[in-house]
Parts: C-alpha cells; sequence; structure tokens
C-alpha cells in the first residue's frame, strides 16, 4: 500500500511538473514573442523563441536560459546576442575548424573550408544565464547536404571547445 502511494505521489509531481512547464509567453523588446520553458529533472529553465540573425538575415531558434523560473531575460543577455551577433565572423570561424572533421565524420563527404562557409546554416543559438563564472553558449548549425543532421557547436569563455552532433 505504501509503495502505490508513493507511487502515485511520484505521478502527480511528474504531472504537475508537465504542466508547469510551459508557463507562458512575453513580448521582450529586443527578441520579439517568448515562451517560458521550465527545465525538467534538474534542467535548467529557458525562453524560447525565433530572431532574425542580423549577421546573415537568417531567422535561429534562440534559447534563452533563465537564472531562476520565470525571470525574463536580462539587459546582460541582450548585450551577450548584440556581441555574438557582432563578432560573429569570428565565432563562425572557430565553428568550422570543429565543423570540417565532423562533416566529413558524419555526413561522408570531403568538402573546401570555401564551400563550408556554403554549406552550413545557423539555426539555433543559446543564450547563457548571466552573469556566470563560466560562460557557455552554444551555435546549432544544419547542413545543407544532410539537414537531418543537427551539428552544434559548444563556447566556452568565447572559445569554440566541442562540437556534438545529433540526428533528427
Amino acid at each position: 500500500m505504501r509503495s502505490s502511494i508513493f507511487a502515485a505521489d511520484h505521478i502527480n509531481d511528474v504531472i504537475h511538473e508537465l504542466r508547469a512547464r510551459e508557463v507562458g509567453d512575453v513580448h521582450d523588446a529586443k527578441f520579439g514573442a517568448l515562451t517560458f520553458q521550465r527545465g525538467l529533472s534538474g534542467l535548467p529553465s529557458y525562453w524560447e523563441g525565433r530572431y532574425v540573425w542580423r549577421s546573415d538575415c537568417s531567422l535561429v531558434t534562440l534559447r534563452i536560459e533563465a537564472a531562476s523560473d520565470a525571470e525574463r531575460p536580462s539587459d546582460e543577455q541582450r548585450a551577450f546576442i548584440d556581441d555574438l551577433e557582432a563578432r560573429y565572423p569570428y565565432f563562425r570561424a572557430g565553428a568550422l575548424v570543429l565543423l570540417k572533421p565532423a562533416f566529413s565524420k558524419y555526413v561522408g563527404t570531403q568538402t573546401r573550408l570555401k564551400s563550408m562557409l556554403e554549406e552550413f546554416l545557423l539555426t539555433g543559438v543559446t543564450v547563457p544565464a548571466l552573469p556566470a563564472q563560466t560562460v557557455v553558449h552554444e551555435f546549432l548549425y544544419r547542413c545543407s547536404t544532410d539537414p537531418s543532421k543537427a551539428f552544434y557547436v559548444t563556447y566556452e569563455n568565447l572559445w569554440a571547445k566541442r562540437i556534438r552532433v545529433d540526428e533528427t
């Protein structure tokens, strides 16, 4: 009997957490329409929206980490995006160093670095909760040769550190 009560309480907790996951929408002056997503199982909560990336006029998905539940994006996060956009050629060059071998491994073809600039499209950006001792953010790229693969380039303190490839 006791275990069934525990199981029922656990199920109720999970249902409550899932219902509370999406808090609602807000309009941010810089980022536009954002939807709050409560993190599950210890993962950070975040705001999600679509944003026109000025560097190449592409529409990207933004994931803006919330420092605490339902805390709206901060001025520091807005300034962070401005800095990323202003220095994007530098970040893209760092990404290409990791993208080229990953492309060859997962897609199975070789390509010249020059054509790599045309091969990958920026489709997502994460913005960390700020301030942070170690600033970690990601750029998500899709390639035209195989759009089913997502290439996540992780930066730590503005240096390209690693790449993760997911099939979607």
